[in-house]
């Protein structure tokens, strides 16, 4: 996990400056060496700006934070005097210090003339940014998004690490409600803007898939004109969007139309070999990952690259090191099984992705799915669990595994396919849903494990693996 540190060196001014704070000591200027969040892991200079959330909030921590060494303070309301006349620390009074974190990434960011990448969709964030971070970082110096740290948080204490030894930036942008790319993109003042692709996510907040796409939109209305668009020629909604854009664009896609393009592609089981065409321009390589999504991320991560400065064999390099993304469809062999872990999130497009890929990659094999359920879709979370299971069932299953308060929509769905209730079974937990697949297997199996991130499918994989006396490699 990404500490919420930033490590910097900024001036007590400056942050006044660029959050409009109020300072309510007596102290002159002081630099702070960090920017932190999280009270417990404040050292010695470093400034302490306490968040105030829905279930959580940092002026409850603040004694802790100054008995650590914190030397100034962001705050949203008087702190009480022993506090000050014991740590004489910098005290900044601002109105909401979700909003100064966001100002003062932005004016920060603004002293650096440094190129800066950002990228948002539904899907495969994380594992393009990942990718592409892997090319530029051979011919620059990177500064990018850890992890998925890809809110307000960790975007602004992101771009509070900026220092001169910086030569890119590459951003990830999350969104789960409308407003937030529009602020991000604000934040970050990109040179090069990326939109991977619309899907289902987040519904319980929108009306429908094209308000989902209006959101990620809001990068386009922000982003200034001098800005180069990178966009996803094969997502029909994403399209629509750029047509908008009056800037200059670079389209990827495994159409013939786009401006960097699968040429060819080989599945060779937990690999593939893929051919990648730009200008005149081509690249092939080992992809060390599986599934026919991570072609299509090879395709972003080559375009935003190529977009901020690479050339082509760091393309090469880039993509044939990337050994994956944890929880993001790792295939993972195991003696009596080979599984994929494509447990860290799921919507109904990554969901359908994950499923036909399994049967694309098991060939003959034996496959079997355990799923939990979809979080966040609101009223469409029943239509979404419906199709899902009946997806599943044309994908071939011997047995399917579900977990979760719509477990028995996704069964209905299973049995609408064509699927026999002996191949289905609903479990009340991880370890119930482990044990089940333990003993219908019979080797040779495929297993895929996928499930939004809120149901920790992480622990049925844990839970197969006590069973099986055996931790997979990938």
């Amino acid at each position: 996990m990404h500490e919420l540190i930033a490590s910097t060196e900024i001036h007590a001014e400056e942050i006044v400056s660029f959050c409009g704070g109020i300072r309510k000591d007596c102290l002159g200027d002081r630099i702070f060496r960090r920017v932190c969040t999280d009270s417990r892991r404040i050292e010695g200079g470093d400034l302490f700006l306490a968040l105030r959330g829905p279930r959580f909030d940092g002026h409850g921590f603040i004694n802790e934070a100054l008995e650590k060494g914190a030397s100034g303070l962001v705050v949203e309301h008087a702190i009480p005097q022993e506090l000050c006349a014991s740590f004489d620390p910098v005290l900044i009074e601002v109105k909401d210090t979700f909003q100064a974190l966001g100002d003062m990434a932005a004016g920060w960011r603004k002293k650096f003339p440094i190129p800066v990448g950002v990228l948002t969709g539904s899907n495969g964030k994380t594992t393009t940014k990942e990718m592409a971070a892997g090319i530029l970082g051979i011919p620059f110096r990177l500064l990018w998004s850890r992890g998925n740290f890809n809110n307000l948080i960790g975007l602004s204490l992101t771009l509070l690490e900026l220092h001169t030894r910086h030569e890119r930036v590459l951003l990830e942008m999350g969104m789960n409600r409308p407003g937030e790319i529009g602020r991000l993109t604000w934040i970050a003042q990109p040179q090069v803007g990326v939109l991977l692709n619309v899907a289902p996510a987040h519904m319980e907040r929108f009306r429908d898939i094209r308000d989902i796409a209006a959101a990620k939109g809001e990068m386009l209305e922000v982003m200034h004109s001098d800005a180069l668009l990178v966009f996803n020629y094969d997502d029909p909604l994403v399209r629509e969007l750029a047509k908008g854009w009056k800037g200059s664009s670079l389209s990827f896609g495994t159409a013939s139309e786009a401006g960097v393009r699968l040429i060819e592609a080989e599945d060779l089981g937990e690999k593939q070999r893929v051919i990648l065409g730009w200008d005149s321009h081509k690249v092939e390589c080992l992809l060390q990952v599986a599934g026919i999504h991570n072609r299509h991320n090879a395709l972003a991560a080559a375009a935003i690259a190529t977009a901020m400065g690479a050339d082509q064999e760091s393309v090469y390099r880039g993509l044939s090191a990337f050994q994956g993304v944890s929880g993001r469809f790792s295939v993972v062999k195991a003696d009596r099984y080979t599984l994929i872990d494509d447990t860290y999130n799921a919507n109904p497009r990554s969901m359908e992705c994950a499923l036909e890929n399994l049967m694309h990659m098991s060939r003959d094999a034996t496959r079997m799915a355990v799923l939990g359920d979809m979080l966040e879709l609101g009223s469409y979370a029943h239509e979404a669990h419906r199709a899902l299971g009946t997806h599943a069932a044309r994908t071939g299953l011997s047995h399917l595994v579900l977990i979760g308060n719509h477990a028995g929509v996704v069964r209905e769905g299973a049995l609408g396919g064509g699927m026999g209730p002996d191949q289905i079974h609903i479990a009340a937990d991880s370890a119930e849903a482990a044990q089940w697949i333990y003993r219908v297997l019979k080797g040779g199996e495929w297993i895929l494990v996928k499930g939004s991130r809120g149901m920790q499918m992480e622990k049925v994989i844990h839970a197969l693996e006590t069973l099986s006396g055996y931790r997979g490699s990938k």
